[in-house]
């Protein structure tokens, strides 16, 4: 069951969940309503709303799962998700979706934490992970400025990479908060 927190100003919506249950156990990447929540879970959950006129609206969200994080394997664990958005009769008809910085201090490394223990990973608009999801300052990049078809769900891949041999990570439920905002 979701406790919605939801606020809405003329140019963004904001919903906001409580964090899942870590102990379903596997590193996921959830992408809840305008939320992110990254843990150590196989398991994943979408969350539906019907948009009005003059709104975006996230319609569904399919979770970036990493499965088992190997520490001593010379390559990066690699995963994809989405999330699928619908836009209704905007005014402007542009749109961007930003992520902030979620635990972290900045956007070249996204930190997953357990406890004091961390563990880097990060976000992509590209399968190549080679430009980050972030709001387009210190190197990242918004998805958008764009015009979405009007009253049809649009899917965007979300790319996720843990970079390798992360040797002094230690077991443990790893997770992240990054809020998604829809800018119209």
């Amino acid at each position: 069951m979701f406790n919605f927190l939801f606020s809405k100003s003329p140019n963004f919506e904001s919903f906001n969940l409580p964090p899942k249950s870590p102990n379903s156990g596997g590193l996921a990447i959830f992408i809840y309503s305008l939320i992110a929540f990254c843990s150590l879970l196989t398991a994943f959950d979408t969350v539906s709303k019907t948009a009005i006129a003059g709104s975006c609206t996230i319609t569904n969200i399919v979770a970036v799962s990493f499965g088992s994080y190997d520490v001593f394997s010379a390559s990066p664990t690699d995963a994809v998700g989405s999330v699928t958005y619908r836009c209704i009769d905007l005014e402007t008809g542009l749109i961007t979706i930003d992520l902030n910085k979620g635990n972290s201090n900045n956007y070249n490394s996204r930190t997953l934490k357990s406890g004091n223990e961390t563990l880097n990973y990060n976000l992509y608009l590209d399968s190549g992970k080679n430009i980050i999801w972030g709001d387009g300052t210190e190197g990242s990049s918004r998805y958008g400025p764009l015009n979405p078809t009007n009253n049809s769900d649009v899917m965007l891949s979300i790319y996720g990479r843990i970079p390798a041999q992360q040797t002094s990570t230690k077991v443990g439920n790893y997770s992240d908060t990054i809020t998604i905002t829809i800018s119209f």
